[in-house]
């Protein structure tokens, strides 16, 4: 190749976003991998995953291509949430606390109205079957909307079912949908002002939706994610809303026509289940684990560092060319090129690890488009020309690049997901990255054993021996430096000077 301005090369660089939401290409490098193979054969039902570890580009995937596998031959995806916007389930909490038998019979109703719904809007006229007493029982009970979207059926539901704190005609209950003596237009934005004849029970509505179904032909996947944002700072809502949710699931697995897949971030599972919850094991027996191998990761950025067809042109690389020959010439073999240090990609899946040692697909990406904008602001004051060794990105670059990942992760992932102990995580600031029981229990205080718990399951804390290590990814954002918290043997403090060898 010519030599370029490296400055001209980096613009050139389309690497896409870190978030699946706002990634147009996201397609065009996505990595199917064993977590995506499983649910696509129908593997599990609970799809956990930790916060961008890519459940959403999960779901964008399995929505887009699912017509494409053998194994969804018969299967249709349907979205039982708003992907974008305020999370439609977010309109629960201003219904009030209910009970989870209450939050029950809305998870039960929303299927049926959802799917049903969707069914009936296939079939216009020439109904077959059942669909016609589905129809009218839709609509006797106010949920019939044509061409509903997620967002609008959840409200058209909620405005349907008061809660029993509010003075109206209908209550959330476990017993049933109530029906009413007179039918309502698909317009009526509200509940009629007379008391409902009685209620069909949820069980009755389904079977009825699985008759239909298996009439038709047809079997449905329901997908429900978001489910962390739609709750977020109402824990009474959450914990029984969500159980809730996991109940009707449970209560559903006798329908083979309707199936729902829940994506659910991993603590947000733990929080759930806190306290016991019965038959889990029938949850966890179908529970998909997102994991990322490291080659997978390799694979995902080798993907993106090649969509560019111009940075393909202006370097001689192609999309055949090794994913190591790629990679050598953006990266340096080394971030410090000493001969102890560890080769750039270890370097960087060190940086990108949590304490429960989950590397998400979000940080690498989000490493490598900052790495890209600090290298930008590098030649912008010291200009360099590339050939054909490169690297293209600096050893420094990628340093500042983690500085304002741990910022960032700090901010958005640790803290904010935190809650309660978001206050103990900011004892740590300014300290060292190694403590022992004796200096967690002076920083934490007299409830230090079940914090540290909390802090291990947060991905906060890492236990290596007998020690706990903050893991480097959220070192710079605290202002954490390395070395130990507590005294040695000799009475005095230790700095593990080989942890960057690793």
């Amino acid at each position: 190749m010519d030599e370029l301005p490296a400055s001209k090369l980096l613009n050139l660089l389309k690497l896409g976003s870190p978030v699946a939401e706002f990634d147009s290409a996201l397609a065009n490098y996505f990595v199917e991998t064993d977590t995506f193979s499983q649910l696509v054969n129908d593997g599990g039902d609970t799809i956990a995953g930790d916060k961008g570890s890519g459940k959403t580009a999960l779901f964008r995937i399995l929505k887009d291509r699912f017509a494409e596998y053998e194994a969804l031959d018969d299967v249709e995806v349907i979205a039982a949430f708003n992907p974008a916007g305020t999370p439609n389930f977010q309109r629960l909490i201003d219904a009030g606390v209910l009970d989870e038998g209450e939050y029950n019979g809305v998870w039960k109703t929303y299927v049926f109205t959802l799917a049903g719904n969707w069914l009936l809007d296939l079939y216009e006229t020439a109904r077959p079957g059942s669909l016609d007493q589905l129809e009218d029982l839709l609509q006797r009970t106010g949920l019939r909307v044509r061409e509903g979207s997620p967002k609008s059926l959840f409200e058209r539901l909620l405005a349907f079912f008061r809660p029993r704190t509010i003075e109206a005609t209908t209550a959330f209950t476990p017993d049933g949908i109530p029906i009413f003596t007179s039918k309502m237009t698909f317009e009526s934005p509200t509940p009629p002002l007379e008391e409902p004849d009685g209620f069909v029970p949820h069980d009755e509505a389904l079977a009825l939706l699985e008759r239909c179904l298996e009439e038709t032909g047809f079997s449905l996947w329901l997908v429900f994610d978001r489910l962390d944002e739609a709750f977020q700072a109402v824990p009474e809502v959450e914990r029984p809303a969500l159980r809730a949710l996991f109940r009707a699931y449970l209560d559903m697995q006798d329908l083979t026509r309707v199936r729902l897949k829940l994506f659910v971030r991993r603590d947000l599972f733990a929080r759930m289940i806190e306290g016991g919850f019965v038959n889990l094991t029938h949850i966890n027996s179908r529970r998909i684990s997102i994991t990322w191998e490291d080659d997978d990761l390799y694979v995902l950025l080798h993907r993106r560092l090649i969509e560019s067809e111009a940075f393909l042109a202006a370097t001689d690389l192609t999309r055949e060319s090794s994913p190591d020959d790629v990679f050598s010439f953006v990266f340096p073999a080394k971030v410090d090129p000493t001969s102890k240090r560890p080769t750039t990609w270890n370097w960087i899946l060190t940086r990108i690890r949590d304490g429960n040692d989950v590397k998400s697909p979000r940080n690498l990406v989000d490493l490598i488009i900052k790495a890209v904008e600090a290298q930008k602001r590098r030649e912008a004051q010291q200009p360099r020309v590339i050939g054909t060794g490169g690297p293209l990105i600096t050893g420094d670059a990628l340093k500042r690049a983690l500085s304002e990942l741990s910022e960032a992760r700090v901010e958005d992932t640790l803290l904010a997901e935190a809650g309660e102990t978001a206050e103990f995580i900011k004892r740590f600031e300014n300290g060292k990255a190694e403590h022992n029981a004796e200096s967690l229990a002076n920083l934490l205080g007299k409830d230090a054993p079940e914090l540290t718990k909390r802090l291990i399951t947060l991905g906060f804390l890492e236990p290596v021996g007998k020690t706990y290590k903050v893991p480097p990814l959220y070192r710079q954002g605290l202002k954490i430096t390395q070395g130990k918290a507590f005294q040695t043997l000799e009475g005095q403090p230790e700095d593990d000077a080989n942890e960057d060898d690793e």
